[in-house]
């Protein structure tokens, strides 16, 4: 029962993650777009003056400002998908025995006195 719940988040994150990360790369090919079509803008309009520039320039601006916010919200979401599968897979190996994914020597150990219940209550 354990088992199967923690790879059956592993697989919701791994599809969660990928979904984002194909998104993030439309929205990064977006981003390319917009400031190419800025550069264009400013080479094709160059001589109507500054304020028609201007105006012009906020038209692509602002949507790449917001894409930029977006895509920082999707990448901390991607990050928190990938942490809680690796996480998961982790708890997997520690189910079969293999303590190598924990941060010391000590809490690898299963006899050491440092992972003992014991120790966490101060008995």
């Amino acid at each position: 029962m354990i088992r199967e719940s923690y790879l059956k988040t592993i697989d919701e994150n791994t599809a969660t993650a990928g979904r984002l990360k194909r998104t993030m790369h439309t929205l990064g090919t977006v981003r390319l777009l917009l400031a190419g079509g800025l550069i264009a803008l400013w080479i094709v309009f160059g001589d109507r003056g500054w304020m028609f520039l201007m105006i012009g320039s906020a038209l692509f601006v602002v949507p790449f400002v917001w894409l930029m916010a977006w895509h920082e919200r999707l990448s901390q979401r991607k990050d928190y998908a990938d942490a809680l599968r690796l996480l998961c897979e982790n708890e997997l190996k520690a189910l079969d025995g293999d303590f190598s994914a924990l941060p010391t020597e000590s809490m690898r150990d299963i006899r050491s006195p440092s992972t003992s219940i014991f120790s966490a209550t101060g008995r």
